[in-house]
């Protein structure tokens, strides 16, 4: 799903222009307040326990842009993963899209 890829690379990149010792993830925990930054392997083993939410909140670096978990990842098994390599293909998947839609002369705006 292009949305996905997006919020992904758009998060990597958020990530990216962190400073260094603040890279990672954090989390709005129950009472609203932020957590992090943690590795992905910890986030990962913490959601796969069932520790978080459905609908928490995350953000890979600095800590002002947050989406739903289930809004970067469709699926358990890749949660909290992100690495250059998927962010290459979804930010290709993307750009192929793009082409495609506004090519066809559907989808620009107007």
């Amino acid at each position: 799903d292009i949305a996905f890829s997006l919020r992904r690379v758009t998060a990597y990149k958020w990530n990216e222009k962190t400073p260094i010792k603040q890279r990672g993830w954090y989390y709005r925990d129950d009472t609203g307040d932020v957590q992090g930054p943690y590795p992905s392997s910890w986030m990962r083993s913490w959601h796969q326990e069932g520790h978080f939410d459905p609908e928490i909140e995350v953000c890979f670096g600095d800590p002002s842009l947050w989406f739903k978990v289930y809004h970067l990842f469709p699926g358990p098994n890749v949660t909290f993963v992100i690495t250059k390599a998927l962010v290459k293909r979804d930010a290709a998947k993307a750009a192929a899209f793009l082409k495609h839609r506004l090519g066809t002369g559907t989808g620009a705006p107007g």
